[in-house]
């Protein structure tokens, strides 16, 4: 399964303080977000989480870690769990987007060049890195098909963060037009449609396809080929949507709410999620009995309508810690990114069929330890990178100025 100042928070920023840093949010936080000086270190600790999450869904993959190949009987369910709860990882990154984002109008489009550039720059070095442990074989073909930044994630989400001031347009409007009106109707009716049109139905075809054994190519509302699995960036507009709908939900209720209701809320918020895990997992677990392999599973699937609500609920609740501000999650946060590049060149060498074998604490141990010492390597390789690339970029911001924004704000 592969792969947050002001009112702009910053996506993928190389720990610079500029103003223009300040919008590209997923994965990197700038110095205030959410209309704080500080960073919210709730939101901080859930992207550490979400980034140690698709490292547990790649402990899982067949194709890199291989734990659920490997593991069988009580083992195979812990991974099946561990796997449900992570799942809502990348989809929680997207939705976080949605929720900072969609009250500016302004975009940097040197980011996703900087992006695309630690992609290229990360592929290389992991090159040489495993072709001097002896992993790979090195050649200039190989050298060179690395300088192709071949990275769904990235290049979708890329695309949504150059399109999204328009998709806040559309927002701006239906928002004025229920406040007019008093009401969420508009919104509301936005947000069903889009669901029943592009998590509900699309999943329900490819299910259907499933337990067929038989391709109903066209049918689906998202390809010809189904719904991708959520690897689309129709996912990625949904849930940026999402997110801006939970914004909109948190400013026009804060106002009606009271401290003990918001705390005995996060209790319901809690059950709801361990009630959407265990129909997850039970979703996934009759698609296990039914032999659908795992890379046709619609229960993992980024648009089935769970692992959309359970990235919801997860949102939800670390949102709603309250936390005081952290330095130290604040700084680790950080790598959350380079935690998502590096970590698939190692999972295949950290003895995951081994450890399929050991007892079940020690699997446990094994996947929880191979995601945190994997996510603070990659905060020292971030820090290099930062170091070595930040005044690059910033050079090149300031020699472009103005003309870098895509800026819907000043028309």
């Amino acid at each position: 399964m592969d792969h947050i100042r002001g009112e702009k928070a910053d996506l993928f920023a190389v720990l610079s303080e500029e103003e223009e840093n300040r919008d590209w949010i997923v994965f990197e936080g700038g110095k205030e977000m959410a209309e704080r000086r500080e960073r919210n270190s709730g939101i901080e600790l859930l992207r550490i989480l979400a980034a140690m999450g698709v490292i547990i869904l790649h402990y899982n993959n067949a194709e890199i870690g291989g734990g659920l190949k490997y593991a069988a009987g009580y083992h195979q369910l812990m991974l099946q769990l561990l796997q449900n709860t992570a799942i809502c990882a990348v989809n929680v990154f997207v939705l976080i987007s949605g929720y900072f984002l969609s009250r500016s109008g302004r975009r940097d489009c040197t980011k996703p060049l900087e992006l695309i550039f630690q992609v290229i720059l990360y592929g290389e070095l992991s090159l040489l890195l495993q072709a001097g442990m002896g992993w790979e074989k090195l050649s200039l073909r190989h050298i060179a098909g690395l300088l192709l930044p071949c990275n769904w994630f990235i290049l979708i989400y890329s695309g949504l963060y150059l399109i999204s001031p328009y998709l806040n347009v559309l927002l701006s409007g239906l928002r004025e037009k229920d406040r007019a009106e008093g009401s969420w109707r508009q919104r509301r009716k936005l947000l069903i449609l889009l669901l029943l049109l592009f998590s509900f139905y699309p999943s329900a075809v490819d299910l259907l396809q499933n337990l067929a054994g038989k391709d109903y190519n066209g049918l689906s509302t998202i390809s010809f080929y189904g719904s991708q699995h959520g690897y689309t960036i129709v996912n990625f507009a949904l849930l940026y949507l999402i997110g801006a709908f939970l914004r909109d939900y948190e400013e026009e209720g804060k106002d009606r709410r009271e401290a003990g209701k918001e705390e005995a809320s996060q209790g319901g918020l809690l059950l709801l999620f361990l009630g959407n895990l265990l129909l997850l997992l039970l979703w996934a677990c009759f698609e296990r009995w039914r032999g659908i392999p795992v890379r046709e599973s619609t229960a993992w699937s980024y648009c089935n309508p769970l692992v959309i609500s359970e990235a919801v609920l997860v949102f939800r609740l670390f949102k709603g810690l309250k936390l005081p501000t952290v330095s130290a999650i604040n700084c680790l946060a950080q790598a959350a990114f380079s935690a998502y590049l590096l970590h698939p060149v190692f999972l295949p060498h950290l003895r995951i069929r081994e450890a399929a074998a050991l007892p079940l604490p020690l699997l446990l141990f094994h996947v929880l330890s191979c995601a945190a010492t994997l996510y603070l390597l990659a905060f020292f390789m971030q820090l290099i990178f930062s170091f070595c690339t930040g005044p690059v970029f910033r050079a090149l911001r300031k020699k472009l100025g103005e003309r870098r924004f895509l800026d819907l704000e000043s028309g």
